[in-house]
């Protein structure tokens, strides 16, 4: 019986393998699916082959990136075989468009690899993008940009809706190729360079009405600066993904670099040398674009065309997207085999008392995702180990990837959770100093012992609703009023006890149970 179940099991889970062939790289990624309607996120990779630069005379891709590109895809294919059932999607989008041999090369990859390829048109493209964001990023009303080689794609998104899209023909490596933008940019060619980027810009007859929006940037060139900006300010976090920007962030930046010349460059902490070559016009149009879109703030987005294609697959299969930070959290807890049952009720006890304690603590509405994510996942340490569970969860939280969170939010949800049982400020906690605010760990700490709180009213008096507890906050104290089968269990614990310690500590007051 057991056999046979396990059999199911691994007959009900297959991979899928997509490959996205761009003008400046070809990159790749390997999810495994669940019969759950689950997923989890195995393998992913790039290699520059620059398909976009140095077509020739007619119009082609020449023969020896063709061959360069036929390598990549078959190490890619190769990798794919170590995962049980593997099944590739391929497309190819503006490099591939314009050349003369595309189709040829088309072909020629189904014959040497037996891998379809499709060549997606622009608006196909900003589709995917838009899936993309709308699947990962917590953000209603944006304009998304994906810049990438040799085409430059923009969204409006409006209520999380698909609104207007264009493709312009104009990307990173155009831009290299049309204009000397490889050493120090010279007054002349930045003119140049903007009036240009204003001219492309005269084809999105929508933009004026999306002024003033967030800019979801999606593309290599904003990828780097953010690399580039966690490394300078020994932020200490790997993922790109929701980092965020201030338009004139970007300004400053663009005014450092465009002075330098190619080896200044390829010396900066986080900028590779193939991208240090095309960063400054890629960046000059960039900075023209938020100019002209009077964009309030630049969120980044490590998710485009790839992750597009898994989630809109998903999709089709009925899998809800909508909730970005919901939905990475299920698929988590799911893989892990963690209660969620019992997180949920966390949640909804600890938001009610967020809300009645509100008045002493003048949270904003960051926080409720804050803590959503940190009650969810509290105990995710366990699927290490339960010995030192806090230690594990704090570092599982705090590299999970976690969709409609910042990088900073993510931080503040593996502080909260980690709130240890004598409500000190752990150690691992100046690991993520330097991205925080001011005001954030304490903050935290605040939040942690009342998450801790609403934890010790389910475990330790039978708390199962919002409505088994209220409270009353006064100067100087708390009281708790606990309701039904809870309100006969006298007060006990050593638990309840360093409750009381965290309150006089954190929020000045005494807690009382009535």
């Amino acid at each position: 019986m057991h056999d046979s179940v396990c059999s199911d099991e691994q007959a009900s889970i297959r991979h899928i393998g997509i490959m996205d062939i761009g003008s400046n790289s070809a990159r790749y990624m390997i999810a495994k699916l669940y019969g759950n309607r689950t997923f989890h996120m195995l393998d992913q990779g790039k290699e520059t082959i620059r398909l976009g630069a140095g077509y020739d005379e007619e119009g082609s891709i020449p023969n020896q990136k063709v061959d360069e590109l036929l390598s990549v895809i078959h190490r890619f294919k190769q990798l794919g075989e170590n995962y049980q059932r593997c099944e590739w999607i391929a497309v190819t989008t503006a490099a591939m468009r314009k050349a003369a041999n595309g189709e040829y090369i088309v072909r020629r990859i189904y014959e040497e690899t037996g891998i379809t390829v499709q060549m997606i048109s622009g608006d196909s493209e900003a589709y995917l993008d838009y899936v993309a964001v709308l699947s990962t990023v917590d953000v209603q009303d944006a304009v998304i940009m994906d810049m990438g080689g040799g085409s430059t794609e923009f969204i409006w998104m409006e209520n999380r809706q698909f609104k207007e899209s264009i493709s312009l023909p104009v990307g990173a490596l155009t831009i290299a190729e049309d204009y000397e933008v490889e050493d120090a940019l010279t007054a002349d060619t930045e003119t140049y360079l903007r009036s240009m980027t204003r001219y492309w810009l005269r084809h999105v007859h929508w933009l004026k009405e999306a002024q003033g929006l967030p800019l979801v940037a999606i593309g290599g060139t904003l990828r780097t600066l953010a690399k580039m900006d966690i490394d300078e300010r020994e932020y200490g976090v790997d993922s790109l993904h929701h980092y965020e920007f201030m338009p004139e962030e970007v300004e400053g930046w663009h005014q450092r670099i465009k002075g330098m010349d190619l080896e200044e460059k390829q010396a900066l902490p986080g900028l590779s040398k193939d991208r240090a070559a095309i960063l400054t016009g890629s960046l000059t149009f960039i900075d023209e674009c938020l100019l002209r879109f009077d964009s309030s703030k630049v969120m980044v987005s490590a998710k485009g065309v790839r992750e597009g294609v898994l989630f809109d697959m998903l999709r089709g299969e009925g899998i809800q997207l909508d909730h970005p930070l919901k939905f990475s959290i299920y698929h988590l807890q799911q893989r892990l085999g963690l209660n969620s049952r019992q997180a949920d009720r966390l949640w909804q006890l600890t938001n009610a008392l967020m809300r009645q304690f509100q008045p002493i603590l003048g949270w904003e509405e960051e926080w409720q995702r804050v803590v959503y994510a940190a009650a969810q996942l509290h105990d995710i340490g366990v699927s290490v180990s339960h010995m030192e569970r806090e230690r594990h969860t704090f570092y599982m939280i705090r590299h999970a990837e976690l969709y409609g969170l910042t990088p900073r939010q993510i931080a503040l949800s593996a502080l909260v959770a980690t709130m240890d049982f004598k409500h000190k400020v752990p150690r691992e906690w100046a690991a993520v100093e330097a991205i925080l605010q001011p005001g954030d760990q304490t903050m935290a700490a605040k939040m942690g012992l009342i998450m801790r709180l609403a934890l010790d009213l389910i475990r330790g008096y039978g708390c199962q609703t919002a409505e088994d507890v209220s409270c009353i906050v006064k100067d100087g104290e708390i009281i708790l009023k606990l309701q039904g089968s809870a309100a006969q269990i006298p007060w006990r614990g050593t638990e309840m006890y360093a409750l009381r310690a965290g309150c006089r500590r954190w929020l000045k007051r005494e807690l009382k149970l009535s």
